[in-house]
């Protein structure tokens, strides 16, 4: 049975409910007159979502031996406007140009801490987030997945699409796969596990905008999803597990400079159902 360490301070809380009625497999009930509590026996129900915390007003209610004192309070008046988070998904670009420098520790230690509260199905929170931090160690790892390649085709793998990228960076020294990106952020996920595949996605899709927010360029690098599906040894380059879903997303300062969003040649199809 699972431990939740499930406390209310009994003069502080106000018996209002919101715990309990928040709950999304109803774990919690309240008695008349009572304080909230766990119900016998639905203990293990609990995915620790953390709803019935982060509700309570008077800051009464402990779960997991959580201190509420500890979290930060949720002021609206902080959030982004509609108008500004409009502008940055209107405004980022897919930036394939970068300046050779590291961006500063403590910005990406800030993303990933901010990464720690992306959703996951079922709050299972399984994600792992690899992050190449330093471009030396980026130069190491493009020569490696690019060796591979040349060995894989050398061994008589038949994809010209590997070919090629191979031929633009070993004969002409443009890197097609990572585009001189001197960072790399890859989010994988037990094949297993609930939506791994999306959840991936998403929090990636988080990535970028945190990523917009500091000033960095970013761009989702489907081409090693090729080299991993082709070239044997890839997979394990980066840490993988035999059947780990995972995407990444190349990073870094960027060399370049956009004076405007762009406008779109027609929109998506939007359907409402009635």
């Amino acid at each position: 049975m699972k431990d939740l360490r499930f406390k209310v301070d009994g003069e502080s809380c106000s018996r209002c409910r919101l715990c309990v009625d928040d709950c999304p497999n109803r774990v919690l009930t309240q008695r008349d007159g009572a304080c909230p509590e766990v119900v016998a026996g639905r203990e293990d129900l609990c995915f620790g979502c953390q709803h019935c915390f982060a509700i309570c007003p008077s800051g009464s209610l402990s779960i997991f031996g959580l201190d509420p004192a500890g979290s930060e309070i949720r002021d609206p008046a902080g959030f982004p406007s509609p108008e500004a988070m409009g502008r940055l998904i209107r405004n980022r670009r897919s930036v394939r140009k970068y300046e050779r420098e590291n961006v500063p520790a403590e910005v990406i230690d800030g993303i990933l801490a901010d990464l720690q509260y992306v959703p996951t199905a079922q709050n299972k929170r399984y994600l792992k987030f690899t992050v190449v931090d330093d471009y030396r160690v980026m130069d190491g790892l493009r020569e490696r997945i690019v060796s591979l390649a040349e060995k894989a085709l050398a061994g008589g793998l038949d994809s010209r699409f590997v070919a090629g990228v191979v031929k633009y960076m070993r004969r002409d020294g443009v890197d097609v796969l990572f585009r001189g990106a001197p960072h790399l952020m890859l989010v994988s996920a037990h094949e297993g596990q609930v939506s791994a595949a999306q959840d991936v996605s998403l929090a990636l899709a988080y990535f970028e905008l945190l990523a917009a927010s500091r000033g960095l360029g970013t761009c989702w690098c489907g081409f090693l999803g090729v080299f991993e599906r082709a070239v044997p040894g890839v997979r394990e380059a980066l840490g993988l597990g035999a059947t780990d879903a995972f995407y990444s997303v190349y990073f870094g300062p960027p060399a370049v400079r956009y004076a405007r969003a762009p406008q779109r040649l027609g929109t998506s199809a939007i359907a409402r159902l009635a």
